[in-house]
């Protein structure tokens, strides 16, 4: 990505080359990537936060491509698709890629069980390929806190977590701020939070392993 960032200043500062580039990463990049000194380049680049995509985009991402070709996408999987993706960016690729990887010939049909098995492959693969690796570089109080939340079906009231920890409203509040900074959670309400990602409460439930130590 230095050599990337090097080339692509060449290409449109030195020779004025009409040159747009355009990326999508995990909230973490700006803590790793672009805190790299030798990105100084991409770390000048506009900022642009994706959020949770409305549920016609999510349609529109997972069917039009299909369509384009002259295949279908069977409705009720499409339906099961949205609800699944949770208006993630990269829940929708993942669903969308194994679904049409599922099908025999993508270019006329994608059905319902094809879609059933894009979806469960996609949550599979979320926890090792998103979840995973910025729960490696969370720090020992940040993790607690999100163990914290497993209580919790849904949002989590953060007087709740503050009890469960043993402290203060004000200390949690600090690690509440680095966690939505990291994209690991985000507000849900005044005094509420939820995991940012869909399927990580699953995905910690069935992970002990890698809670913190008592």
């Amino acid at each position: 990505m230095r050599v990337f960032g090097s080339t692509l200043q060449h290409v449109t500062r030195r020779e004025e080359r009409p040159i747009a580039f355009v990326g999508a990463g995990l909230p973490s990049v700006e803590e790793t990537l672009l805190a790299d000194p030798g990105a100084t380049f991409l770390q000048r680049c506009e900022r642009f936060d994706v959020g949770r995509l409305p549920d016609r985009a999510v349609r529109e991402a997972l069917e039009v491509p299909v369509r384009n070709l002259g295949g279908t996408v069977d409705p009720e999987g499409l339906d099961r698709a949205v609800a699944a993706a949770s208006g993630y960016a990269f829940m929708v690729q993942l669903i969308g890629f194994h679904m049409w990887r599922s099908a025999s010939d993508p270019t006329r049909l994608i059905s319902a069980a094809d879609v059933d098995h894009g979806i469960a492959e996609a949550t599979r693969r979320l926890g090792p390929l998103v979840i995973q690796p910025v729960w490696r570089d969370l720090p020992d109080m940040q993790r607690r806190f999100c163990v914290a939340m497993l209580d919790n079906e849904g949002p989590s009231r953060m007087a709740d977590i503050a009890s469960r920890l043993g402290k203060s409203s004000k200390y949690v509040s600090v690690y509440r701020d680095r966690l939505i900074k990291v994209g690991m959670i985000v507000p849900a309400g005044h005094g509420l939070v939820e995991f940012a990602l869909p399927h990580t409460a699953e995905w910690l439930r069935s992970r002990p392993d890698l809670w913190p130590q008592p």
